[in-house]
């Protein structure tokens, strides 16, 4: 010990200039990492941040879209159930140009939904929202050929009790020939022609559809069983496509790990 104190005694001008030097060192060097330390919690802080913005971004697209989809599925389903039921309404009264108008007006309000759903939905849903498209279409062409034979029948048989007897008699020789199973449709055609006040595509609709292999309302249940079918496919999948077993709001992405370390490591170094 003695030895020591002899030492710093002997230099003491030495380690009169060397300790101040230290000092002064030593409080830049803990400057510097105490601002170090400061601008990487700074960074980090920035980075949660970011990270933080994305997800909320992220968070209000999914919410966007889906509320989008939920909009649009519910139009589309709802124009659907319109459409069959202009679709009846063609079937069991006679075709005038008010229901004409109102006929067109649903199929291209099916169809401007099925544009908006291709744009938002996933790949199966549009397939199925196209699939439901196709079979309304058959529908309504199959209530149009109801409707329109229906007329065209009704109108006959008020030939046969008109009151000019060439009319009547022609309307009644043309009923017979519709129900003759010998005649070929060429003469069936032609004996119905005959009748005064029906016109061509009248008489045409009265020999297709005695001569069709398939009865009219066969084919408007097949096409009504089709439909039914189709929109339990869409409605499964669009349920399916918003969560809506879950009741829940749409899902948010989850925040990632990192995220969570940055930001516990900026609140620290504040602290």
């Amino acid at each position: 010990m003695d030895e020591f104190r002899k030492f710093f005694e002997g230099h003491a001008v030495f380690f009169g200039v060397v300790v101040p030097i230290l000092a002064i060192v030593g409080s830049f060097a803990g400057s510097w990492a105490a601002g170090w330390m400061q601008a990487r919690g700074g960074r980090d802080q920035a980075a949660a941040a970011r990270e933080a913005a994305k997800i909320a971004a992220e968070a209000q697209r999914v919410a966007a879209l889906w509320s989008i989809r939920q909009v649009q599925i519910a139009e589309f389903i709802r124009n659907a159930r319109e459409l069959v039921r202009v679709s009846e309404e063609l079937r069991e009264r006679p075709i005038d140009a008010d229901l004409r108008r109102e006929s067109g007006t649903a199929l291209r309000a099916i169809a401007l939904c099925a544009a908006e759903v291709e744009v938002t939905a996933p790949q199966d849903v549009v397939e199925a929202a196209y699939a439901l498209s196709g079979t309304l279409r058959d529908l309504l062409d199959e209530a149009q050929d109801i409707g329109l034979t229906s007329c065209a029948t009704d109108a006959l048989f008020e030939l046969c009790g008109s009151s000019d007897t060439a009319t009547a008699g022609a309307a009644i020789e043309a009923h017979r020939a519709l129900n003759d199973s010998t005649l070929t449709p060429e003469a069936q055609s032609s004996i119905v022609s005959m009748v005064s006040g029906l016109t061509e595509e009248q008489v045409r609709r009265l020999v297709v559809e005695v001569n069709s292999p398939v009865d009219l309302n066969q084919r408007w249940v097949e096409a009504a069983n089709a439909v039914t079918e189709k929109l339990r496919t869409f409605v499964a999948g669009t349920r399916e496509m918003l969560k809506s077993e879950d009741d829940v709001a749409p899902a948010v992405p989850q925040q990632r790990r990192r995220w969570r370390r940055n930001s516990t490591q900026s609140v620290t170094s504040s602290a």
